[in-house]
């Protein structure tokens, strides 16, 4: 018979009694652990009355556990010394008492299930608490098998105290039970200090990217400066923080994603731009790709731009003074379905052993007192979530050091812009562009009913020509917001270099941003990324 053939044979009772004053009381919930023993042989005997054999007692004796042997109605007809040291009883009290009296909240309902299951070709494995003259109790594992001693066979119980073993594995369990509640506490600790920190930090970027917009007037350069280091640092310092608290939610499977369509490139480029003091601060070149062409994922806008930050400000700490940081985007050459972003830096790179492990969490190679060890690990759960991949290189290929990250997205189709124009000319030059970058362009004049044409096309963006006539432009924007569907599709107004006041603040009401003219391709490229990254 196989090994699985016995596994699958593998039954299991548990015997809990309820402890009450006396034996008899003890209620009962039964567990046998039954298993194959077709290769026990035991010494047998054709005599009902056991007449011992030196050879016999010897064997016997010698048995580390304690050996009950009975009739096959569970009366004790013979034992070895042990049984006496671990129950408490003298050789005469044990002759002639039951099995049963010996485990707690055993019954005759237990031999019966060993008698069937022995009957089948299985021995049984209990596990119980025996009890001692005395009403104290040990854990106990016990064997069951077979022995024909006569001709109406006999069951022979093989008892081991597994009470260090239970002690051992209760210490266990309570040591496990300490720390699943210390790491409770502290895992709600982190969280609590991380949400505590995360408002201030919020506010801090708020009110200094509002000083750099000039919303107090115009600042000297030097305060300029000083106002983008404190942005930068906040940046990192709050993305260290939602780090820790993704990490907490990765853990409880609770993490979710607010998805969006990006435009990669442009949100590569933004991203990576906000670390440019910092690579300053260095005298590290950092050049970032301006490719015309744009690509677009599926992704949580807030989570793949702290992706960027972690990667690149990565690079930026462990490049050293006067190097190096290439940050690109191009099309994966083996799919066409996925893009790439590689950051390449001329550090010293990773040890070969390291590479492996420099995306576990809390890790970090050599001494470096400001890492978390979470920048390249919570990176990596990003990208799975958006079913990419994360690949370390180091050093790069043709190089002798340096490392080079390489993150993989899948792509999605470009997004429809709708443009209502009413000069041909400008509505020429808007599709030609936006299709050089990438986007999926259709164009319907703007004496149209818009909502009609929108509710035909189901643009993703629409651009508004009002170059011509600002107030009719207008009333199409009014019709467009007033209506249910496309209240919150973005819209992006083309004007001449004037507008009158009470239009430029009807634009500032709405949120919608107005591309002048003249305008190049990158100003183009920048106000329709805007909309979609929230950047206007």
């Amino acid at each position: 018979m196989s090994a699985q053939d016995d596994l699958s044979k593998t039954m299991r009772i548990d015997i809990n009694p309820d402890e009450k004053d006396g034996v008899d009381d003890f209620a009962q919930e039964q567990s046998w652990t039954l298993s194959n023993a077709d290769d026990m042989e035991f010494i047998t005997r054709k005599n009902r009355k056991i007449a011992r054999s030196q050879d016999y007692d010897r064997i016997l004796q010698s048995i580390y556990d304690a050996v009950i042997i009975t009739d096959n109605e569970g009366v004790i007809v013979d034992f070895n010394f042990r049984v006496m040291d671990f129950f408490g009883y003298t050789e005469k009290e044990l002759t002639g008492l039951s099995i049963v009296k010996l485990i707690s909240g055993a019954t005759q309902s237990l031999l019966d299930a060993v008698k069937t299951n022995l009957r089948d070709h299985r021995y049984t494995l209990i596990e119980a608490r025996c009890l001692r003259l005395d009403r104290t109790t040990f854990p106990s594992e016990i064997a069951v098998s077979n022995i024909n001693l006569d001709f109406d066979g006999e069951f022979c119980f093989f008892v081991r105290d597994i009470t260090v073993r239970k002690q051992a594995q209760d210490a266990l369990e309570a040591a496990i039970t300490s720390l699943e509640e210390h790491d409770k506490a502290r895992t709600q600790f982190v969280s609590n200090v991380s949400h505590e920190l995360r408002t201030p930090l919020t506010s801090i970027i708020y009110a200094v990217s509002n000083m750099l917009r000039g919303i107090i007037g115009t600042l000297p350069d030097k305060a300029n400066n000083y106002l983008r280091m404190i942005e930068g640092d906040s940046k990192r310092l709050l993305n260290t923080v939602n780090d820790i608290l993704d990490i907490s939610k990765i853990e409880d499977k609770t993490i979710e994603l607010n998805h969006a369509l990006l435009p990669l490139g442009s949100l590569m480029r933004y991203s990576a731009e906000s670390l440019r003091v910092q690579a300053s601060a260095k005298s590290v070149q950092l050049f970032i790709s301006n490719s015309k062409k744009e690509y677009f994922i599926d992704g949580d806008i807030g989570r793949v731009e702290r992706l960027i930050i972690n990667v690149v400000g990565n690079a930026v700490k462990f490049t050293p003074d006067s190097g190096q940081i290439n940050v690109e985007i191009l099309k994966d050459p083996d799919n066409d379905n996925n893009v790439m972003i590689l950051v390449t830096d001329t550090g010293a790179g990773i040890p070969p052993e390291s590479i492996e492990k420099v995306t576990m969490r809390y890790y970090t190679v050599g001494v470096h007192p400001s890492g978390s060890g979470l920048g390249l690990a919570i990176s990596k759960e990003i990208v799975e979530l958006h079913g990419g991949k994360l690949e370390i290189i180091s050093p790069p290929k043709d190089k002798d050091h340096g490392t080079q990250v390489v993150i993989t997205l899948p792509t999605v189709p470009a997004p429809h812009v709708l443009v209502l124009y009413k000069d041909e000319t400008v509505c020429n030059a808007l599709k030609e562009q936006l299709s050089a970058s990438g986007y999926h362009v259709s164009s319907e004049e703007a004496d149209k009913d818009a909502v009609e044409v929108m509710t035909a096309l189901l643009p993703d963006v629409v651009l508004i020509d009002i170059s011509s006539d600002p107030r009719d432009g207008i009333e199409v924007i009014a019709g467009i917001k007033g209506h249910s569907d496309f209240r919150k599709l973005p819209v992006i107004v083309v004007a001449d270099e004037v507008l009158r006041s009470s239009q430029e603040e009807i634009l500032n009401t709405l949120n919608i941003p107005v591309l002048t003219k003249p305008w190049d391709e990158s100003t183009l490229a920048q106000c329709l990324a805007g909309v979609f990254l929230g950047v206007t």
